[in-house]
């Protein structure tokens, strides 16, 4: 199952066409964010970035997977924002030890 947060790495890189300038967005190492495509791509189990020491583009497969994970991101935003909406009850409170 894909990790959430590398479905944001990998869209960021996508958006801004550069794993150091998603790093930067992201405030993380160029490493972790490397680490995250390198994640997501093994789970796939195919090339979603091409890199070069010049440029980077997305494959067909990338391409294909960017829109499924912006649909994924924005879905996830859509329930947070819902959720931030409903009134507040007690009993949702975590059980403290």
């Amino acid at each position: 199952m894909f990790h959430l947060a590398d479905l944001v790495v990998f869209a960021l890189i996508a958006d801004v066409q550069s794993i150091s300038g998603a790093a930067r967005s992201l405030k993380m190492p160029k490493s972790s964010v490397s680490r995250a495509l390198a994640r997501l791509e093994a789970e796939v189990g195919r090339v979603l970035i091409e890199r070069s020491t010049r440029c980077l583009r997305l494959t067909e497969t990338g391409e294909m997977f960017y829109a499924h994970a912006c649909r994924i991101l924005d879905e996830v935003a859509a329930a947070e924002e819902a959720i931030g909406k409903l009134p507040f009850s007690p009993h949702e409170l975590p059980q403290q030890s």
